[in-house]
């Protein structure tokens, strides 16, 4: 953790590369990754404090295998070899973060769209053709990760919708919460509530969904408190929907 807060950007370094340099061993930040965790939890967005100790790395930007950056936009990206046109790619276009050097675009979006499930993006990608702009989150963005999304954000009008379609569930939840704060935008909850007849492999308590975006301020994260606390009324709980299992549409 020292060495991780001696360097002078944030990381996006594959697990592996990280343990030989410290440990000579390849393996030996894997084994130990619970106890780094834990260090690095209270440091952590609270949000994400807990989650399980892979989620926690990821946030700081080591995992594995880092991940690309994801996104289906027409924008302009800088590298350091030079400029890429995403709007030529399809379905959608994949770079390394660190690779990222600025993101700009003569062309704003009808909307943006972050979806929290890869296989969800995967098949908007393919078979949502609009003036979206989607985007990847791989759960809890990392930091890199945020800053690059914070940036887009901004490059839009105000007016402009932004939406997040996360798992129907409290971790869905929380990085609905997370984007809120992070974007200081009314993120727009999309197809996070679902009523089915069903039958499900378990159920989701309404109440702690409600409890973790009760403190929030923004219209539309209010609207969806409210909608739960309606169905409360009359359950208790509701049917889980795995997000694949639902159809891929485009927010009205």
């Amino acid at each position: 953790v020292s060495w991780y807060f001696s360097q002078e950007s944030a990381l996006q370094q594959d697990m592996r590369t990280i343990s030989v340099s410290l440990y000579s061993d390849s393996k030996r930040l894997e084994s130990i990754l619970t106890t780094v965790a834990r260090i690095l939890a209270p440091i952590t967005p609270e949000a994400i404090q807990t989650e399980k100790p892979k989620a926690i790395m990821e946030y700081w930007g080591i995992s594995k295998y880092p991940p690309s950056f994801r996104f289906k936009a027409n924008v302009m990206i800088q590298t350091r070899r030079g400029d890429l046109d995403s709007n030529t790619a399809w379905p959608y276009l994949e770079v390394p973060p660190d690779g990222i050097i600025t993101v700009s675009s003569r062309h704003f979006p009808d909307y943006i769209l972050f979806i929290e499930n890869k296989t969800t993006f995967e098949r908007y990608s393919r078979e949502i053709e609009d003036n979206g702009w989607i985007f990847y989150t791989n759960g809890f963005p990392s930091r890199r990760w945020q800053t690059l999304f914070k940036n887009i954000v901004e490059l839009t009008p105000k007016e402009t919708p932004v939406y997040h379609w996360g798992d129907l569930d409290e971790g869905g939840y929380r990085i609905l919460s997370f984007m809120t704060n992070l974007l200081q935008r009314n993120i727009i909850p999309h197809m996070m509530l679902h009523v089915t007849k069903n039958k499900p492999s378990k159920y989701i308590d309404l109440q702690s969904l409600a409890k973790i975006i009760e403190h929030e301020t923004t219209p539309a994260i209010k609207a969806l408190h409210k909608e739960i606390l309606q169905l409360m009324e009359s359950t208790k709980e509701i049917p889980w929907v795995e997000q694949e299992a639902l159809p891929i549409k485009p927010p009205q």
